[in-house]
């Protein structure tokens, strides 16, 4: 186990064991290479590169990287340390500010911002477990898709804490192309401001992770399950504040069936549907599209909204089950009214 240090006006050829021997890039240090157990400082700077992780910490030593803001362990003076995928601060040349390849686990980053990409910001892949991050700030990223933190796989015991999460994209996303159960991933003490149509936390398949004492401003969802979990998983969220957004917290398989829905008064049912909003303050292309376009489902509503950043509301008709069977038939998920009054003039 040793401490290493990193910062501006170092050379990658220094050993690294003291500030005043500090190596000069973040893949520097890590190639050295770092070992399970180490504590790596860095000092207040602009990092204009992607961290690769190359090797695992282990259980009870993880490998650690500390952005020291306050300067006590480097230059004596502290400010922030940004790690960026920007040369120039005005456009993204890399895709992500710490990538982690396969079976990288027990790594913590502590203390850093990250911005300037055009990716994930930490981007996880399979079969890295024990993730931690913590009092940390992401700033947008350049891509509406892409997340602050992105969990792909299998992995378990991420932690995610303390954190200000500002994006266009996901906040923090949990995915794998099967189900995954009991991860027991912590996500707790975060702040997250999401724009668009994007979701501040977001489950794939993923169960067994816990929310909670996080607030949430979104343009979209707060929380969501977004590909159904296996039976018995649960997303739980506690203690926390949701606001500005169309839905706090919503579970949704894309293509389901309409939900039955009882009329409010009487005992005929119809079918729930779902339109943008045609009312209010929604823009001209929705109203539009509200005229052209049904939808079986909130979330397929949201994925083919009219224009990219619409945060128009969403909302729900009820239709006679006999009319929306016809518009909707199984397997169908969107219907284009248009198409269907040229084929009944037809």
């Amino acid at each position: 186990m040793a401490t290493l240090y990193v910062g501006p006006g170092g050379n990658d050829t220094n050993n690294g064991l003291s500030w005043a021997n500090r190596r000069l890039t973040l893949n520097g240090i890590e190639d050295k290479p770092v070992v399970a157990g180490d504590t790596v400082y860095v000092g207040p700077g602009a990092y204009r590169e992607t961290l690769t992780v190359d090797v695992a910490g282990s259980s009870g030593s993880p490998i650690t990287y500390i952005g020291d803001a306050t300067g006590e362990h480097t230059d004596g003076v502290g400010g922030v340390v940004r790690i960026t995928g920007s040369n120039n601060d005005q456009s993204a040349v890399r895709a992500n500010c710490i990538n982690m390849p396969n079976a990288r686990s027990f790594r913590t980053f502590r203390g850093f911002q990250f911005d300037g990409n055009s990716g994930h910001h930490i981007n996880l892949q399979p079969s890295s477990s024990n993730l931690i991050v913590e009092d940390c700030v992401f700033l947008p990223c350049t891509t509406g898709s892409s997340a602050c933190v992105n969990l792909m796989g299998t992995g378990t015991g991420h932690i995610i804490r303390r954190c200000f999460l500002m994006n266009p994209g996901p906040g923090i996303l949990a995915t794998h192309t099967s189900t995954v159960n009991d991860t027991g991933m912590l996500w707790e003490n975060c702040v997250a401001i999401i724009g668009g149509v994007a979701y501040a936390f977001r489950s794939e398949r993923v169960g067994g992770i816990t929310v909670k004492n996080c607030t949430v401003l979104a343009g979209e969802a707060g929380m969501r399950v977004n590909i159904a979990l296996a039976a018995g998983q649960t997303m739980q969220v506690y203690n926390c504040v949701i606001t500005g957004c169309n839905q706090a917290l919503v579970a949704t398989t894309l293509g389901t069936t309409p939900a039955l829905a009882k009329k409010k008064h009487g005992s005929a049912h119809g079918i729930v549907v779902y339109r943008l909003s045609a009312r209010g303050s929604s823009c001209r292309a929705c109203k539009k599209h509200h005229r052209s376009f049904v939808f079986a489902t909130h979330a397929l509503a949201a994925a083919n909204r009219a224009h990219p950043g619409c945060n128009c509301p969403i909302t729900t008709q009820l239709l006679a089950k006999k009319k929306v069977r016809r518009l909707l038939p199984a397997g169908v998920g969107v219907v284009d009214l248009r198409k269907v009054e040229v084929k009944r003039r037809a």
